[in-house]
């Protein structure tokens, strides 16, 4: 199962932009101009515009979970204030349990959103400059190429623009020095382009940035995004480790044999050492949360300033070199990508992975 966050802009919500979210597990739509009070809204109580567009969106999701036995979904949707959440399926087939708005998913590649902001965070404090070079915070940093290792950015590593090999997924256990370790490894990962110049997707990046994040504030990672990220925006359905979960609504990892949905718990493992770039495992309620955050003022729910409205800005602005990711990208901002929308010429920004936020008309709301 896979999940998706969805962000629109505009003063209605259109059909078009609510059919988009049918593409994946989870799914969150939320407009830029949305109140910053959260609702209990039901999947039954939605804006009366927008109701003809929810019902193509539930029978797309129906179609869709058919055509690909895909056995559990879940959708979020926020639209003029009000949240739409909705469950689809169940969560394991052979132990089949409802899916609702607090199943936990994995979310991928969104993680490194939360690897993002939580650096934002460090630069908002003064603490870490995007446009420094990764060896003013770890000085024995190295990739094989010695010029790359002493000039890359930590912008470059957000950005993926940093040019060495990425597709590095090792695991250095379970301990606390495991993305320590996976960084010491990266002497032998090769250089592809000069750093800056090229877009080419870049996880071992990401867990440069997680390392950072663990000197910088004294503590291991996971620690360091729990207490600067999670525990202020409430997220409390959002979890590193399995660990965490237990006796939780949990969305097993499922395969395809035979045009059938079967369990595979294979896919579910992910190693500590990479837990930077993929490995939280959250709830559609909690991402509609983080969503109403990075389209907020750089408030907590509770009204505590957790960040400047400008450096959240920041990081959907300003975007690196573009490339190719599934689809054209114009660059990458901090952790997102920037894209055209396919309704105008004004950016999108989202991230691709197992969730996705996506703003359909702006990149500043």
């Amino acid at each position: 199962m896979t999940t998706e966050v969805f962000a629109v802009g505009g003063p209605e919500l259109s059909r078009r932009a609510v059919l988009g979210g049918a593409v994946a597990g989870l799914a969150v739509l939320v407009l830029p101009a949305c109140s910053s009070k959260e609702s209990t809204t039901t999947a039954t109580s939605v804006p009366t515009n927008a109701t003809e567009a929810f019902n193509e969106l539930d029978a797309k999701i129906d179609k869709a979970m058919k055509d690909y036995a895909i056995p559990g979904v879940a959708v979020g949707v926020i639209a003029d204030g009000e949240e739409y959440i909705k469950g689809y399926g169940v969560t394991n087939v052979d132990h089949p349990t409802p899916v609702d708005g607090d199943t936990l998913f994995r979310i991928g590649s969104t993680t490194k959103t939360f690897t993002g902001t939580t650096v934002i965070r460090l630069v908002d404090e003064g603490k870490v400059d995007l446009e420094a070079p990764i060896r003013q915070y770890l000085p024995d940093f190295a990739v094989a190429d010695p010029e790359a290792s002493a000039t890359a950015t930590v912008r470059q590593l957000l950005n993926h623009t940093s040019g060495w090999l990425g597709d590095d997924l090792q695991d250095f256990g379970r301990g606390d020095d495991a993305i320590t370790k996976f960084v010491a490894s990266m002497t032998r990962l090769p250089q592809k382009t000069p750093p800056g110049t090229v877009f080419a997707y870049n996880n071992a990046g990401l867990v440069v940035a997680g390392r950072i994040v663990e000197v910088v504030t004294g503590s291991v990672y996971e620690d360091a995004v729990q207490k600067m990220l999670l525990d202020p925006l409430e997220l409390s359905h959002t979890h590193f480790f399995s660990d965490q979960i237990i006796g939780r609504n949990i969305a097993a990892s499922h395969n395809v044999d035979d045009g059938k949905a079967v369990v595979d718990p294979g896919f579910w493992f992910f190693s500590r050492s990479c837990n930077p770039t993929g490995s939280l495992i959250s709830s559609v309620r909690d991402q509609v949360r983080y969503a109403r955050f990075h389209l907020g003022d750089g408030t907590t729910p509770k009204g505590d300033r957790l960040m400047s409205k400008d450096s959240l800005i920041a990081m959907r602005s300003n975007p690196g070199v573009g490339g190719t990711l599934q689809v054209e990208l114009t660059g990458m901002g901090v952790s997102w990508m920037l894209r055209p929308s396919a309704e105008d010429d004004r950016p999108t920004w989202r991230d691709l992975g197992g969730s996705t936020i996506r703003v359909l008309h702006g990149a500043q709301p």
